[in-house]
Formats: C-alpha cells, structure tokens, sequence
C-alpha cells in the first residue's frame, strides 16, 4: 500500500472514530450527569479515561444491563489520528527538501567531477545488498510480542513504544478500575497498544521498502 493511501485512510477512519467516541461520551455520560444534577463537563476526564468515578459509573451501568462508555474507542481514534498527521508532515517535508536535495548533489558531482552511475557500478557491485523487509513477518511479530516485535521493523519505534506502555496503562488508570472491569481494561489497553504498534511497524517497513526500490531505480 503506498504511503499516502495510507495517511489518508488513517487520518479519515481516526477521525471517524474519534468523533464517534465523543458522541458515545456526551449521549452516555449526558444521561449520568443529568440524573445526577450536574453538567456534562464535569465528566470530561471520562472521554480519555476509566479510572476514579469514570470506572465506577461504568460499573454501576454495567451491572444494570446498560452498555458503558470506553474511552478505549477514543484513544484506537487519537492513536490514528496522531500517527496519521505525524505521515502527512512527514511527506510534505520530504517533497519539499527532495528536490533541493537532489540539485544539491548533482551541482557537488559536476564541481567535484564526480564518475557517472555507469562508471561507479563496478564500485556498486561490491556493497553490500541491504535486503527488503516483510510486511506480513513485522506484523506477526508485533502481534506475538507486542512492541518487542517492532525491533525487526523499527528499532526507533520500538523503544518508544516500549517507554508508551507504562504511561498509557496510567493514564487511562487501570489500576483504579473497579476489579469485574480491570481486566477488560488490560484487554483494551493492550488492543491499542498493539494497533499503535501495528501501524507503525507497517509505516517503517513500507518507507524501508520504498527507499531500497527508489535507490535501486537510480543505479
């Protein structure tokens, strides 16, 4: 899939669920507060977490057959969406810095009397090859350990995301979570954890790629 299919879809389906995730919020949480007395602003650290009252309202709705509000959907969306802007800024820098960069060598090789592509291949024979990276293997390997897998795609990403998970688990308060919704939680949790890291491995093993046919075309 190319790159720019793929900013487009992560941006479009993030904010989808992003907005999704509020409606779910306000319809549910609306209902609480107006029952309560209060206003709908009082909750709005239920939008992106489940600890405190948040996870005790969700208990409480839980146990009386109503569907609760997750901010687990809120954050599969803002994890989409983050990713997505990150793609987009990310190509508007390459197609702008490309060409200079480009003329920039070209002017160095002219000046410099540099060998042509033909000349240096006898040179280029004797790199070393840098292979292609699966797709299908980097996903398999986030999927079974998670953001270690993303060591094969990224070694960038993977300590990142290494560093992420203990800030998200606190974040959304799983600890604070009543116990009958703490696993669920974790379940969550680890569900954005690893679509996080999903997308990104896909995102480096496909710029991985791409960078080894582009360097291919122009020798």
């Amino acid at each position: 899939m190319d790159i720019k299919k793929l900013t487009k879809i992560l941006l479009g389906v993030g904010c989808l669920v992003t907005v999704a995730a509020f409606i779910w919020w306000a319809h549910f949480y609306g209902q609480v507060t107006t029952q309560m007395g209060g206003n709908l602003g009082n909750a709005f650290g239920c939008l992106y977490s489940s600890g405190g009252p948040c996870g005790f309202v969700s208990g409480v709705a839980q146990s009386l057959g109503v569907i609760p509000y997750t901010p687990v959907v809120f954050w599969i969306g803002a994890v989409m969406l983050g990713v997505g802007i990150i793609l987009r800024l990310s190509l508007k820098t390459e197609s702008t810095d490309s060409p200079s960069l480009r003329d920039m060598a070209s002017e160095v090789g002219l000046i410099l009397n540099l060998p042509s592509k033909k000349e240096s291949a006898p040179l280029e024979q004797g790199m070393a090859v840098v292979p292609q990276k699966s797709l299908g293997v980097g996903l398999l390997l986030v999927g079974l350990f998670g953001p270690l897998g993303m060591f094969y795609s990224t070694i960038t990403g993977a300590i990142v995301m290494l560093i992420a998970v203990p800030v998200l688990v606190r974040g959304l308060d799983i600890m604070g979570m009543p116990p009958s919704l703490r696993i669920y939680g974790l379940v969550y949790t680890w569900l954005i954890i690893l679509l996080a890291c999903a997308i990104w491995a896909a995102i480096s093993i496909i710029r991985h790629n791409q960078k080894l046919r582009a360097s291919k075309v122009r020798y």
